[in-house]
């Protein structure tokens, strides 16, 4: 039974590209895997303060067109703005479900051919306030690309009591589904955290939005995180998003013998082989619990 699933992860993993999420040594958490669930994080509560937290600034004036008026960026964006069907309800969900209706109303209000007429110069603060609280409505699901991550272990798995899940990813069926709620980004590591202008989120969403989602300081580069950004869950547990599934479970070197336990029967209901780490020439490996010799 065990040879045949490690057989169906290799042939699993051949299409797929393997991420891992540590967990602490918590039953409840082995529990929630069976529930075919994903827990979306609240960025707020994030380690670092700068993570989903970029600075957004107005720096159209320090362009070409430093000289065209204070309202030359409203007169743009309109052309842009008016008639085109991705700022409709349809459009909306083709893009990525980025723009809310609040974001949208204000939007709205700032871009009207009114407020440029009775405004001139009218402060784009709102603006990029309702940007920044957009941003703040997204959930997060944090992965690595390395299961043999040290410090990963003593961070987010009780220095190896806890486990770690490998997950099967086709990002190309995440990415492409326009009823998920998901977004796949690879996160970029900066020695300075950058700013994004106001100019960038207006015309180039897509782009901006993929900076300020992922971008972290180059400290964080040991994770080599992948995330999975939620436009509709956050601080709770969403559907397993198309072209995600679990593909294995591990256990830390120093988990409880009755933690082990429950991890084995967990990944035999979910028909996924329940992995241990050994040594091989000096070098870890993982090898399935029956192979290793446990009991």
């Amino acid at each position: 039974m065990e040879k045949d699933l490690m057989a169906e992860r290799e042939k699993l993993l051949e299409n797929s590209i393997p991420v891992y999420r540590f967990q602490p040594d918590e039953c409840i958490r082995l529990s929630e895997l069976e529930q075919g669930r994903l827990w979306l994080s609240d960025p707020a509560r994030f380690n670092d303060l700068w993570d989903l937290n970029l600075s957004i600034k107005d720096r159209t004036g320090w362009g070409p067109y430093a000289d065209a008026g204070p309202d030359r960026l409203k007169s743009v964006f309109y052309a842009l703005w008016d008639g085109n069907p991705s700022f409709s309800k349809a459009g909306r969900v083709q893009a990525g479900r980025f723009y809310s209706d609040d974001l949208l109303g204000v939007l709205e209000n700032w871009v009207a051919p009114e407020y440029v007429e009775r405004k001139p110069g009218y402060e784009e603060n709102q603006l990029i306030q309702a940007f920044q609280d957009r941003m703040k409505q997204f959930g997060v699901a944090c992965f690595t690309s390395d299961w043999q991550n040290r410090l990963m272990w003593a961070h987010y798995a009780d220095s190896h009591q806890g486990f770690c899940i490998e997950y099967a990813v086709d990002k190309k069926k995440i990415a492409v589904d326009d009823d998920s709620p998901f977004q796949p980004y690879q996160v970029q590591y900066m020695s300075e955290v950058p700013e994004l202008c106001l100019s960038e989120l207006l015309f180039t969403p897509h782009q901006a939005v993929g900076r300020y989602l992922a971008t972290k300081h180059v400290d964080w580069a040991y994770e080599k995180e992948w995330r999975l950004v939620s436009f509709e869950y956050q601080g709770e547990c969403a559907p397993m998003p198309k072209g995600m599934q679990i593909s294995a479970l591990i256990a830390g070197r120093k988990m409880p013998v009755a933690l082990q336990a429950h991890l084995r029967q967990t990944a035999s209901r979910l028909k996924v082989p329940a992995l241990k780490i050994v040594d091989e020439h000096g070098k870890e490996k993982l090898e399935s619990f029956e192979k290793a010799g446990s009991t």
